[in-house]
């Protein structure tokens, strides 16, 4: 366990749990995807969170460490090549695998060099900075099977500061595509949670400035929060009250989700209407094919042709990378 540190609660437990690593899966259209979720909460205790922070008490502390996750992942990467299947691995929808918790462990590390002695497809899913040479060069070394994806959605550093407090800075974040693009590793970012205000031009120059880095693909979504992950979220920020007439819309999206990697809690979240989405996600296309540039969103939004130039460059929803599969799409 390590000690406390002043600007976040770096302590965390090294557990013997054996987790189940689970399909993720939401559309017909979704490739085959695997869950690596080596531990239970984070150290970011982002705000809104759809995991740790969707009921009035939050769940991040303390960060629960599955200290046997990579032979976990060893002997499931094993099993998948035994049945014949050859899957994406999500390394990790619900935790950041650059947080201090498993990079001290070391947790992280041990999963990439698997992952790169299986030549196993993988995203690597994160809003930290990179922690250490030994992860950069387990990164490149696996260039051919996996991919770099930066979360970066928020406005401005002063709305990231509030509502993703110990997440790495915005330049933090782009000083790692920076460094993706400069070792040859595939980088494309992800752009959510898009908090859905009436005016979202920021998106537009969040893709400028990864594009001027050399990334240009991006996953999109809106943030989907519970009514009291709202009130939080507008207590940090009070100036964002616009949410509550997107959110409090009789057409919001409700979705019944459970919470956490192996505990359900189901907990009601709401999306932006349909027409709200549909009108923000083809303008937001429009600012990426302005740059040279594709955007992939889930295609639970049923946004007809949103994803059609993705598809063309091989992307699926949120930015797997399978040319095969791609072409099916547009068949």
């Amino acid at each position: 366990m390590t000690t406390n540190d002043s600007s976040s609660n770096l302590n965390y437990i090294l557990s013997d749990e054996i987790p189940e690593v689970k399909a993720h899966s939401n559309t017909e259209y979704c490739p085959l995807i695997f869950e690596l979720i080596p531990a239970y909460g984070c150290e970011f205790e982002c705000d809104y969170c759809n995991v740790y922070s969707m009921k009035e008490q939050s769940d991040f502390h303390p960060v629960t460490v599955f200290k046997h996750y990579p032979e976990i992942v060893e002997k499931t990467i094993d099993q998948h090549v035994s049945e014949g299947l050859n899957p994406v691995y999500y390394f990790s929808p619900k935790t950041d695998v650059f947080q201090h918790a498993l990079v001290d462990s070391k947790v992280t590390e041990q999963i990439l060099e698997v992952l790169v002695r299986k030549k196993a497809q993988y995203i690597l899913v994160t809003k930290g900075k990179l922690p250490n040479p030994e992860i950069l060069e387990l990164l490149r070394q696996s260039k051919d099977t996996g991919r770099v994806l930066i979360s970066c959605g928020m406005k401005n550093q002063e709305h990231a500061s509030a509502l993703e407090p110990y997440a790495a800075s915005i330049e933090e974040r782009f000083q790692l595509a920076e460094i993706c693009v400069k070792n040859g590793i595939p980088a494309m970012g992800v752009i959510e949670p898009i908090l859905p205000l009436k005016n979202v031009e920021f998106v537009g120059d969040i893709i400028k400035r990864f594009v001027d880095i050399g990334v240009d693909h991006f996953a999109v979504d809106f943030a989907r929060i519970s009514l009291a992950c709202l009130d939080k979220l507008l207590e940090k920020c009070p100036e964002l009250v616009e949410l509550r007439d997107i959110y409090g819309d009789p057409n919001a999206i409700g979705q019944t989700f459970g919470t956490g990697p192996y505990k359900r809690d189901p907990i009601m979240r709401y999306a932006p209407s349909y027409d709200y989405l549909q009108e923000k996600y083809n303008l937001i296309d429009g600012y990426a094919k302005e740059l040279g540039a594709t955007i992939s969103i889930c295609n639970y939004f049923n946004v007809p042709g949103i994803n059609t130039r993705a598809y063309e460059r091989g992307f699926l929803c949120f930015g797997i990378y399978d040319k095969s599969r791609a072409e099916e799409l547009l068949k």
